[in-house]
C-alpha cells in the first residue's frame, strides 16, 4: 500500500473535530511558511508544498463524510 492510502486510511479514522483542528492548525502553519518563504529566510521550502498536500487530504476526507451524511 502507497503512502498517500496509508495516510488517507488513518485520516479516516480519524474523530472530525480532531481533524477540524489539525486542519486550522496546518493553515496557520501554511501560512507562516508562505511568509517565511516571501522574507526569504525559509530553508526548506518542501515543507509547503507536504503541508499544502495533508491540508487537502483533510479536506477531502471530511468532504467524504459530509457526502455520506447527505
Amino acid at each position: 500500500m502507497s503512502q498517500r492510502k496509508k495516510e488517507l486510511e488513518e485520516l479516516r479514522g480519524v474523530a472530525p473535530a480532531d481533524l477540524e483542528k489539525e486542519l486550522t492548525e496546518l493553515e496557520e502553519g501554511l501560512f507562516k511558511l508562505r511568509y517565511g518563504a516571501i522574507a526569504e529566510s525559509l530553508e526548506n521550502t518542501k515543507e509547503i508544498r507536504s503541508k499544502r498536500k495533508r491540508v487537502a487530504r483533510i479536506q477531502t476526507v471530511l468532504r467524504e463524510r459530509a457526502a455520506k451524511a447527505e
